[in-house]
């Protein structure tokens, strides 16, 4: 009788635990990382996993502006690699827009911020 209640003490504890790491991985990736913009304070800026991708989502006030699902100025649908990668290409455009400037990006920008991508 002792044996078995040790087997399923174990079976407990290793279901808990098993359990928790699944619960805290779902929330680490299934959150959104936020960069809110601090001078106009006009935009903000969402990194999201989407459909095992990451992009980044620009709002105005509090209406959606830009949703950039791949990387900007290059042929084809390639993805970032990274929340990283998007983040840093969303600050981008966020600075532009905030100077009043047009969100445009270029292969020098991607270049310039160590974005990887393939040329077609």
């Amino acid at each position: 009788m002792l044996k078995i209640m040790k087997q399923v003490l174990r079976f407990s504890i290793a279901f808990t635990i098993i359990a928790l790491v699944t619960v805290a991985a779902v929330f680490q990736f299934s959150k959104k990382e936020h960069f809110e913009s601090g001078r106009l304070g006009y935009y903000r800026m969402e990194v999201v996993l989407k459909d095992n991708c990451w992009i980044y989502e620009i709002y105005k006030e509090d209406t959606l502006f830009i949703r950039q699902e791949y990387i900007p100025a290059v042929q084809g649908q390639q993805t970032f690699e990274s929340a990283k990668d998007a983040a840093r290409i969303g600050r981008l455009v966020l600075e532009k827009l905030e100077s009043n400037g047009f969100p445009v990006v270029t292969i020098q920008d991607l270049k310039a911020n160590h974005i990887t991508f393939k040329p077609i």
